[in-house]
């Protein structure tokens, strides 16, 4: 019971912060930002819990949970990427903590690199399969 609360809640939360934020910076439209005295983002609240009652109606059908863990992987292959890149363009640039060499060794970066990209594939692979399916 606490977990249905619990995942009723978080569009209230979270998300929503992160879209007032976003719209503070300039990234989204600025109606996202609008903050009530107690300086609680109240339009993007509203969306996401709207957002949220949409997909409840739709009964959580099995693309979207698919859809929502493919865009959680690219959140968290996107800033390796850009590490990646960064190191590349830019070795010799100041930066505040440098790991020592040999942290992770080779056979560990491309087990976890094969393993990441494996994963990935087979997501992409069953959410393509279960969209198909839905759109018929």
């Amino acid at each position: 019971m606490f977990n249905m609360f619990h995942g009723t809640l978080q569009p209230l939360a979270g998300a929503a912060r992160a879209l007032s934020q976003l719209a503070d910076d300039g990234l989204l439209p600025r109606v996202l930002s609008f903050r009530t005295k107690t300086d609680v983002p109240w339009v993007a609240t509203f969306l996401t819990a709207g957002i949220a009652i949409w997909f409840l109606w739709l009964g959580d059908p099995v693309w979207l949970i698919a859809a929502a863990n493919f865009t959680y992987l690219i959140g968290i292959c996107l800033p390796s990427i850009a590490v990646w890149l960064l190191r590349r363009d830019a070795p010799d640039m100041e930066r505040p903590y440098r790991a020592p060499r040999g942290t992770i060794n080779q056979r560990s970066r491309v087990s976890l690199s094969s393993t990441t990209i494996l994963c990935t594939a087979s997501l992409y692979r069953k959410w393509v399969s279960n969209l198909a399916r839905w759109l018929e």
